[in-house]
């Protein structure tokens, strides 16, 4: 009896099956690093590509406090990679969840938990990464935190998958599978060999983080989160080799809009052996995020100094500005939920009533019951891409 497991856009279903029905080959890859790609054909968009996330990483560094400033792109992005999998929540849900401000039904709360372990999952590679190198430990660390707990986390978070996987439906079996990866005993093997190009330096860190993102989309080392996890190690790849100064040069936006082409180069890869073709994909989705997320950081950063130059001049309030970082980290909230140390509640709620008169924070429900008013900073989710 032989263990498979399927995929949909939602789940990961398990059946046995004995191995004579098996009649998709597992896809035997290319070990890395690639020797048939066509670098000349990709010289110009390689030169776009790295003048575009310099461009990007020349902001990054202009930021006085990017942890604050640039979480939205962080909970977007977690958002919109989850999304390409098939959940159905959005920013606002999440940061409803997390003020605490509706309980969802029990399929949504586990589509809002999928992104939580997202956004948990990269903050953890962003700390690991800045001070050892991505293996496969680390790998499985991250894969670990991105299932806990949520659709998946029966199926062994964290370890390299024993059992042969296939992407199709589950009606058309493994032998109209769209694609069938690697056979379970060489996963090990080339995911060892996935490690060694991770640590090496290819032609380019773009092109060689293209690479690295199709290989393990092939491989399918787990048994359910590659996409998600595949995606992430993109960033954390460009800052390990550091093209860029924090880990947020998220690719997900560009695929969602763009995910037959994605999936087509992906395909082409495997049906073909073009190489060229993925990455010269790859490339355009750079050079189109790190434009898009320039102009992100850039109007988070100029509305962040306007806004706190309006505080400045409303209230003398030694607390004004730590509110306003309290409300950038968390743009939809209650208000009894919002505070930090050291201010009392009346304090807090005068310093709310006085940026709600001046139209900074917007009110989008009164109180009820035990859930204080819920407040929104209208102007940031918009920057950030999300919608009410």
């Amino acid at each position: 009896m032989f263990f498979l497991f399927f995929f949909t856009k939602n789940w990961t279903y398990t059946i046995d099956i004995k191995l004579p029905n098996i009649m998709s080959s597992p896809y035997i890859p290319e070990k890395l690093p690639i020797k048939n790609i066509d670098w000349l054909s990709l010289i110009g968009k390689l030169g776009e590509a790295n003048r575009a996330i310099a461009g990007f990483n020349g902001i990054l560094n202009a930021i006085s406090n990017p942890d604050l400033l640039l979480s939205p792109l962080t909970r977007d992005e977690a958002v919109l990679s989850s999304k390409i999998e098939g959940t159905q929540v959005d920013t606002i849900d999440v940061l409803k969840y997390e003020a605490g401000i509706k309980e969802p039904s029990e399929e949504r709360k586990n589509d809002i938990l999928e992104v939580l372990n997202y956004r948990k999952a990269i903050q953890f590679g962003a700390v690991e990464t800045k001070k050892r190198n991505i293996t496969l430990h680390l790998v499985r660390q991250l894969h670990e935190i991105l299932m806990y707990g949520v659709r998946g986390s029966d199926k062994n978070p964290g370890e390299i998958r024993k059992v042969q996987n296939y992407i199709g439906s589950r009606a058309g079996g493994i032998k109209n599978a769209r694609f069938v990866p690697p056979d379970p005993l060489l996963v090990p093997e080339y995911m060892d060999n996935f490690a060694e190009y991770i640590e090496s330096d290819d032609r380019d860190v773009v092109a060689q983080a293209a690479v690295l993102h199709a290989q393990f989309e092939i491989i399918h080392p787990f048994c359910d989160g590659n996409g998600r996890l595949g995606r992430m190690l993109v960033p954390l790849f460009m800052y390990r080799k550091g093209i860029i100064s924090r880990p947020v040069l998220y690719i997900s936006k560009y695929l969602e809009l763009n995910e037959m082409s994605y999936k087509d180069s992906l395909r082409a890869i495997t049906e073909t052996g073009d190489w060229t073709q993925w990455i010269s994909f790859f490339l355009d989705a750079a050079i189109w995020q790190a434009n898009s997320n320039y102009n992100a950081a850039k109007a988070i950063m100029e509305y962040y100094a306007r806004t706190k130059s309006r505080i400045l001049g409303m209230t003398s309030s030694k607390y004004a500005i730590m509110l306003l970082d309290a409300i950038f980290s968390k743009p939809i909230f209650t208000q009894t939920s919002i505070g930090f140390e050291g201010a009392s509640r009346p304090t807090v709620f005068t310093l709310l009533k006085k940026m709600e008169e001046a139209g900074i924070i917007a009110r989008i429900s009164d109180a009820s019951g035990r859930t204080g008013a819920v407040y929104a900073l209208r102007e940031l989710l918009e920057i950030a891409g999300g919608s009410d």
